[in-house]
Parts: structure tokens; C-alpha cells; sequence
């Protein structure tokens, strides 16, 4: 350390504008610095340049405090073997790394993030953390310079060797020291204080009178489950140097972070009779080098982990589901026409519905799990210890239907949904990258499918192009002549008796190549097709055919709901076509039911109203599908004639814990009633669900927590065993 505060940096780089930047700063740094303090720079574009500047300070005993590296365009092997040859060139260097964002930097701060003298620092810089940081590291550089001039005294020559010769070499040395120094005998197991200068009795608050005669680790009080204190431990028996950084703790019990430097004192026989100890608070350090390591591995707008760490605990969780023969899933989400949001209310309101996400996908999954944004509007679910391939359906319907929830902000009402692909180890890969990347190819193929879906990989998947996209709705038109199309059957449930008494019509397009597309994703394209009217006629006449053959079986009746597309009840010879298929089918129009979302029914009133009416006049029952999606006033049902209501399934998944959607869902229920509506609450998946529910008064329920969807065989078993639907035992 110069006399005249002077502190060497070297600035590895190769791009341009980091040194002006630093510069900058630190100039800044120096302002609001009191005691003040000069910088010199020396820069070098590569490792061998970088190597001679080291061997030249040294030479010319000017040696750098700390060496800047930022990592841009070099390759990660360069970057991990140069930063390693400068560390190495200069043992007493301080190596902060600028880490851009992406995959590559990230790699290289996890390989060196966790080494003592190395720091990350996100680039773009923040000036207060980099300035903060070079206070520190000079006041660490300082502090190693005092321990080493004080060691150089370590070593107590002629006959006396007593306290009294000890206090004499404390007057003269380290009394006046700005940091903590206590002497202590090496004699075991005691290892007696004898003697601490002023900033010792400072910082932890006990006057020298309290302090002496106590073991040297009185501080660490009954905190002595630290790793560390093993280092001291271990310098002690063998009377050798050693140091350690340790929780201490102040008179009064605060807890403060402190390095702890011991080094033997030995007289002309070399025997060790005292150890001297420099004792340095680092609470602040420890505070920003906690922060720039929390900022190296985490997203800055929403806290949770980014791509370095998300590789890290996958490779973690692929370690365990590997050896205890698990499962694990990779859901790669990103939102539906995110950058649409952002051009129109602002990235005010965008960071605000990321924000929001982030808080969505940690409320519906487990604490062993993780969940990561990659930036933008991409986000990474890991489930981990998954039994069986299927487990991962029911938190991914989950978080889908979380996620279509609209965000709020200054009064505004913003509404998305978003799309996902998932991967499974070790079905669609062995480690972390190939698992990330299949993922990604499915997140696409559920975009170009419509989006609002998610896509399971396959082997050989590929995003589709344009042409593809268009070929997929060219088979749709195929579909029906190749009866690709089939039906399943979600069961409805009687919220006393728990038997099944209805089923929602599911269709699921069986396609050659591509599996078992669900509606979501089809039935935007046969609207933009014009194929939606054909497809509903198929739909409805099966499912009635399906329904008239239980009763022909001597089965007990039950009502089937259809979800209807306004393309369908908008069409001019919409009722005709009802009518026609229930006397070709000869099922009674009681057994009927067509869902239409809250949506449908507000943006269009006047042209829905009629048809709502003429179908009630034939008999069909009308349900209101997801309510509360969109707006939640019962009395504005009075103007339909709406004989049930479906409460949407992002207010069910909270009960009980969540006393908002408790009281909705009361209210709800209570309003429906007064006007002579059923309820129905759909996405039910817990018994404490059920308890609230039943409760509450609800009529009907339907979820997983009874029954996944079925085919048409598994509803014929139900119906013939006529027995309380049996309750799901595996949960997620």
C-alpha cells in the first residue's frame, strides 16, 4: 500500500466502454469517500498483456489491488483459463467478474462465484454496488497489509517473555490499531485472552476488564456449529497461522460477521507461548458480497433464479431422481402475446404482470420445486420426485389456469394466457440442456397450435413452419371423414351423495402424427377455418348418440354439458340443427346442457339472447361456464335464463386459506341460489375443498380429486357399478 493512497487496478476486457465506465464510478466512489483515494488504471485485450502488467507491478513493487475481468465475447474455456493464469500470476489479487447476461458468463461466475477472492458482478453496472465493493476490498487490502506488518512482530526475542513485554509491543504497535487485536496464550485448552487493544473492546462491546482470562472463541457464544471455527481450531493445535470468517456476537447478543486472522508468537527457542489475533467486523462486506452473489444467480425484476442457478438445480435434482429411480419435469412457460402488452400499456405494466407471474407459479407449486425466469417472458418450472409420467398434468393445468387470471394495474384490467412445453427425464433427455431445449421445442409447437396449451415433447418434434402450421389445418378438414375425432367424458358429482350425475364433453383430436390434441388447441383453428360448425354438429350428435345408448342400457340417466363455441349459436340454423339431432338421436332435451363462457354472453347480449331463450323453450338446460373469470355480478345473470353457474376454478384452488376467495365464492353461491340458479364449482382437487364447498351449499362439483377425464367405457363402469365415485388417492 502506497503512502499516498494510490490503489493499482487492471481491467481485463474486450469490449470497449467498460473502462470510461469504471472509471466513472470510482471517481464517484472517491467523492463520497471522506478519507479519499486514488485509482490507476492499466487495461489489457488479452491474457498474455494482462500477464505482462502483473510481472511489472511486481517488479516494480506497485502490485494491483484488484483486476476487473469482463467477460463479452471470449469463449467460456478462454475466459475460465485466463481468469485462472492472472489468479495465479498474482496470488494477493482481488478478481471481480463483470458477468454479461447469457449462458456463457453464467458458467464462468458459477465456476469461480464460490472461490474466496473472486466476486461477480452483473453488467450492466450498478454504480453503488461496484463502488461498495472497491471500498471493501481496499479496506481488505489494508487489513492484510496491518496483519502482515504485525506478524513480522510475531516473534519475541531475549529473556522476557511475559504479559508485561507483550504490553510493550501493544503500546508501541497495535494499540492504535483501527482494528481488533487481542493476544491470547497457546497454552491448552484455555488459550487465555491477555490482551486487546481499544477497537477490539469497540467492536464487540465488552471493556478489556470483561474480556481477559476468557478463551479466545467466548465471542462465537453457543453458535459453535460453524464451519469455520474448525480453521482456528486447527491453526491452534498445530500453532500454526490460520484464519476463519465467523458469526461473533457484541455484548447485548447482536450477531455481526467477523474475520478472524491468528498467527503464532514465538520466542528464541521458537517455542509458542502467545497467539495474536486480528479481528476485522465484515458484517458489510458480507452484506454486498451476499447481494452480488444473490444478483449473479437471480433476476433482478422478479427474485427468483435465473438460467445459472436453474442449471445448477436441475443437475441437483437429476442427481436424486437418478439414484432413487424418479421422474422429473421441465415446464417452459412464456406468455401469449406478451410484447403486445408491453407496446400498448408499457413495460410499467409488464414488469408488473412478470412480477405477478413469478408470484403465481411459486404459489402452485411445491417448496422442493423450482421455478426460474430465463428473462422476458419466459419461465422454467422444475417438478421434482415425480412416480409417475402423468403427475406432472395436474400442476401444469394448474398454473395455466393461474396465469389466465387478469392483472390488475392502476385500474386497469390486463388479461393473458400463456403457453408451455414439457420435457421428462429421462424420457425426453439425461441432463440439464438437452432437457431445457426439448422443452422449448414443445413451449413452440403449443404456440403454433394456437397457443393457451401446452405440448408434451416427442422424439423428433421440431417447431412447425409456417407450412406446417398451414397443414394442420388442411388435416383438420380431414379429420372428420377420418373420424380421427374422439370424445371423453368429464364426470360431474353431487356434492352430498358424491355420485356422478352429468359429464362434460371433451373432444380430443386424435391426430396420426401429432397424438391427442387437446380442444384448446384445435378448435382455434377450425374457427379460423370456417370448420367449427361441422365439428360442433359431430360433437353434439355423438355424445347424444353415446348418452341415449347408457339409457337404452338400462343405466341411469344423466345430464351431459357441451361447451359451445359462438361460432356454433350464432349460426342462423343453430336451433334447427339442435332440434333435428335430438329427435335423430331420441334423447330427451332434459339430458342436455350447453355451456357458454361469461365472456360470450357480455360481449354479444343482444344477439345471444334470443337463441339462449329459444333453446331454453326447447328444453335444453344453460349453463354459465367460468364465472368470475371475467366480471362476477350475479345480478347481471337475471337478464339470462341461466339455470346453473360454473365458478371458475382460480377461486376454488384457494379455499380454504384464502379468505377473499371465501367470501366470493359465499356470495356467489348465496346469490344463485336466491335466483333459482344450481352451482357448480369446477377444479375442485382437495378433501378440505370438498369440506368448505359442502359447506358453503354448492349443488354440484367436478375436478381431479374425483375423476380425470374418461372415455366412454370408464363413464359405463361407473354408471354400472352405481356406487359413490371413488376418491383419487394419489395427489401431487
Amino acid at each position: 500500500m502506497s503512502e499516498d493512497n494510490k490503489y493499482h487496478i487492471l481491467i481485463m476486457n474486450d469490449q470497449p466502454g467498460i473502462d470510461t465506465e469504471l472509471r466513472n464510478i470510482l471517481s464517484a466512489c472517491k467523492e463520497e469517500n471522506p478519507t479519499g483515494f486514488t485509482t490507476e488504471f492499466d487495461s489489457a485485450d488479452s491474457c498474455e498483456a494482462g500477464l505482462k502488467f502483473i510481472a511489472k507491478s511486481l517488479e516494480h513493487q506497485t502490485p494491483y489491488l484488484l483486476v476487473f475481468f469482463n467477460i463479452h465475447s471470449a469463449p467460456e474455456q478462454i475466459s475460465v483459463t485466463t481468469i485462472t493464469k492472472i489468479a495465479e500470476a498474482g496470488p494477493k489479487l482481488q478478481i471481480v467478474i463483470c458477468a454479461q447476461p447469457g449462458q456463457q458468463s453464467e458458467a464462468v461466475a458459477k465456476r469461480f462465484g464460490q472461490e474466496e477472492r473472486f466476486y461477480i458482478v452483473k453488467v450492466p453496472l450498478v454504480a453503488e454496488d461496484v463502488c461498495n465493493l472497491v471500498k471493501l476490498l481496499i479496506k481488505k487490502w489494508v487489513l492484510s497489509e496491518t496483519v502482515n506488518n504485525l506478524w513480522s512482530l510475531r516473534t519475541v526475542r531475549g529473556p522476557e517473555k511475559d504479559k508485561i513485554k507483550l504490553k510493550e509491543i501493544a503500546g508501541s504497535v497495535i494499540n492504535a490499531c483501527g482494528d481488533g487485536i487481542m493476544i491470547f496464550e497457546a497454552e491448552r485448552p484455555k488459550h487465555a485472552i491477555v490482551y486487546v487493544n481499544p477497537a477490539f473492546e469497540k467492536m464487540t462491546g465488552y471493556t478489556s476488564e470483561e474480556i481477559l482470562g476468557k478463551n479466545c472463541l467466548f465471542l462465537q457464544g453457543e453458535d459453535r456449529d460453524q464451519p469455520e471455527i474448525s480453521n482456528i481450531h486447527l491453526a491452534l493445535e498445530k500453532k500454526s497461522e490460520g484464519r476463519a470468517t465467523l458469526r461473533n456476537y457484541r455484548k447485548g447478543g447482536v450477531m455481526y460477521w467477523a474475520e478472524i486472522h491468528v498467527s503464532p508468537i514465538t520466542d528464541e527457542a521458537d517455542n509458542v507461548s502467545y497467539f495474536v489475533g486480528m479481528v476485522y467486523d465484515v458484517t458489510s462486506h458480507k452484506t454486498v458480497t451476499e447481494k452480488l452473489s444473490y444478483q449473479a444467480t437471480h433476476d433482478t425484476l422478479t427474485g427468483l433464479p435465473n438460467r445459472g442457478l436453474l442449471i445448477d438445480r436441475i443437475h441437483q435434482s437429476l442427481i436424486f431422481a437418478k439414484r432413487y429411480g424418479m421422474m422429473l419435469a421441465i415446464l417452459f412457460f412464456d406468455l401469449d402475446y406478451f410484447k403486445t402488452i408491453n407496446d400498448t400499456v408499457g413495460h410499467t405494466a409488464g414488469d408488473a404482470i412478470l412480477q405477478t407471474v413469478a408470484g403465481r407459479l411459486n404459489e402452485c407449486i411445491r417448496e422442493t420445486d423450482t421455478v426460474a425466469r430465463l428473462g422476458g417472458d419466459e419461465f422454467v418450472v422444475v417438478l421434482n420426485s415425480l412416480l409417475k409420467e402423468e403427475d406432472y398434468l395436474q400442476p401444469i393445468q394448474r398454473i395455466l389456469t393461474s396465469l389466465a387470471q387478469p392483472v390488475y394495474f392502476e385500474g386497469r384490467k390486463l388479461s393473458f394466457t400463456s403457453s408451455a412445453g414439457v420435457s421428462l427425464y429421462p424420457k425426453n433427455g439425461q441432463d440439464a440442456h438437452v432437457l431445457l431445449k426439448n422443452a422449448d421445442t414443445a413451449l413452440y409447437r403449443a404456440k403454433e397450435l394456437g397457443r393457451n396449451n401446452f405440448q408434451m415433447y416427442r422424439a423428433g418434434m421440431k417447431p412447425l413452419t409456417k407450412e406446417g402450421q398451414q397443414a394442420l389445418k388442411n388435416d383438420l378438414q380431414h379429420a372428420l371423414l377420418e373420424e380421427e375425432f374422439v370424445l371423453h367424458y368429464q364426470p360431474v358429482v353431487d356434492i352430498k351423495t358424491k355420485k356422478m350425475i352429468g359429464i362434460e364433453v371433451l373432444p380430443r383430436w386424435l391426430h396420426p402424427n401429432h397424438g391427442l390434441i387437446p380442444p384448446n388447441m384445435f378448435i382455434p383453428l377450425a374457427e379460423e377455418s370456417g370448420l367449427m360448425i361441422p365439428i360442433g354438429e359431430w360433437i353434439l350428435k355423438t355424445a347424444c348418440t353415446q348418452n341415449k345408448a347408457w339409457q337404452n342400457g338400462g343405466l341411469s340417466p344423466i345430464t351431459m354439458s357441451i361447451n359451445l363455441s359462438k361460432f356454433q349459436f350464432l349460426q342462423k340454423d343453430f336451433l334447427g340443427s339442435v332440434v333435428q339431432i335430438l329427435k335423430d338421436t331420441k334423447l330427451p332435451p332434459k339430458f342436455l346442457e350447453f355451456e357458454l363462457t361469461e365472456a360470450a354472453v357480455k360481449d354479444d347480449a343482444k344477439s345471444v339472447l334470443p337463441m339462449l331463450l329459444a333453446l331454453r323453450e326447447v328444453g335444453i338446460e344453460l349453463i354459465l361456464d367460468k364465472f368470475g373469470a371475467d366480471f362476477s355480478d350475479p345480478e347481471y345473470l337475471m337478464q339470462f335464463p341461466i339455470q346453473k353457474i360454473k365458478i371458475d376454478q382460480s377461486f376454488i384452488s384457494n379455499l380454504p386459506s384464502k379468505s377473499e376467495d371465501v367470501a366470493l365464492v359465499k356470495s356467489v353461491i348465496a346469490a344463485a341460489h336466491n335466483m333459482k340458479i344450481r352451482v357448480l364449482a369446477m377444479g375442485v382437487e382437495t378433501q378440505e375443498q370438498v369440506d368448505c364447498l359442502q359447506e358453503f351449499g354448492v349443488d354440484e362439483v367436478q375436478g381431479y380429486y374425483f375423476s380425470r377425464p374418461i372415455t366412454s367405457q370408464g363413464c359405463t363402469q361407473i354408471l354400472l357399478e352405481g356406487q359413490s365415485l371413488p376418491l383419487l388417492k394419489e395427489k401431487y
